[in-house]
């Protein structure tokens, strides 16, 4: 009896672990798979975790009709593919084999596009504004002004030549480019040479000179008087009338005497006449 006790004891307690055991393997294979599977517009991602480590696994990812992976895989399988092009929906399968059918996957579907990019239009770029290179004008040429001033000296007979140049040179306006006058250089030199002869020549005073006496015109000569023809006297027939001495002495004189009234004027005018040339030749020299 006591024997029998023991057994469905033992039993009893057996199955209650056996059970337990059959309960507990039941439940957590049911909760430990997990499969999960998500489509974005960029791609697929395929994550089975927490599957038996010993079982023989498979799992197959197809993409627009193209099989992509095909593959067994132990406790656990992850994995992202990529679509080409993002801009346009693609059509994916994945099918996960599992021991059993509780834990198999067989899903289908499409992602969605990808929206496609803004064109950005790109910033409007201003270039620099590249103001042409300046360009320098030539530069004059300076002018200069030379002066020489000679200094003889004949106590040493040497000659002293000081030479001045003033100089006017250029300088740069940036403002405007231009070229303006600078400020004026002066310079001196000076240099000492012999004399010359010439240079140093003594003077001789000049010699006065007397102006020549001029000629004193002769005087014209007075033309010759010539006296008159002699006049021969009327024969006076005496008459028995009485002689008058006056009219006698009167009648005779002019004709025996000479007529000298008419030459002291001629004379007297050549004397003004030589007088008056005298004084036109000596304005003329003068």
């Amino acid at each position: 009896m006591k024997i029998h006790t023991k057994f469905i004891a033992g039993f009893n307690a057996s199955v209650l672990v056996g059970a337990a055991l059959v309960l507990f393997a039941g439940a957590a294979p049911a909760t430990a798979h997990t499969p999960k599977v998500a489509a974005t517009c960029d791609g697929v991602t395929v994550a089975l975790t927490n599957y038996g480590a010993t079982a023989k696994n498979s799992a197959e990812v197809i993409i627009d009709g193209e099989t992509v992976e095909d593959t067994t895989f132990g406790k656990e399988f992850i994995e992202e593919y990529e679509f080409d092009d993002r801009t346009v929906a693609h059509s994916y399968t994945v099918v996960v084999d599992a021991p059993g059918t509780a834990h198999d996957v067989d899903t289908s579907d499409e992602s969605e596009p990808c929206p496609a990019p803004v064109q950005e239009e790109p910033p409007v770029v201003t270039p620099p504004v590249e103001e042409p290179p300046v360009v320098v004008p030539e530069m004059p040429q300076p002018n200069e002004t030379v002066t020489s001033v000679d200094d003889v000296n004949c106590d040493s007979k040497t000659v002293t030549t000081t030479t001045t140049t003033v100089t006017t040179g250029w300088t740069l306006d940036e403002t405007s480019n231009t070229w303006v006058k600078a400020e004026p250089v002066t310079t001196v030199k000076e240099t000492v040479r012999d004399a010359t002869e010439g240079e140093c020549t003594v003077e001789t005073p000049p010699t006065s000179v007397t102006p020549p006496v001029e000629d004193t015109p002769p005087t014209p000569a007075s033309p010759p008087v010539v006296p008159p023809a002699a006049v021969t006297p009327p024969v006076t027939v005496p008459t028995t009338a009485p002689v008058d001495d006056t009219t006698t002495v009167s009648d005779s004189l002019p004709a025996t005497g000479s007529d000298t009234a008419w030459a002291i004027p001629l004379a007297g005018g050549l004397l003004l006449a030589g007088a008056a040339l005298m004084l036109v030749r000596r304005t003329r020299r003068a």
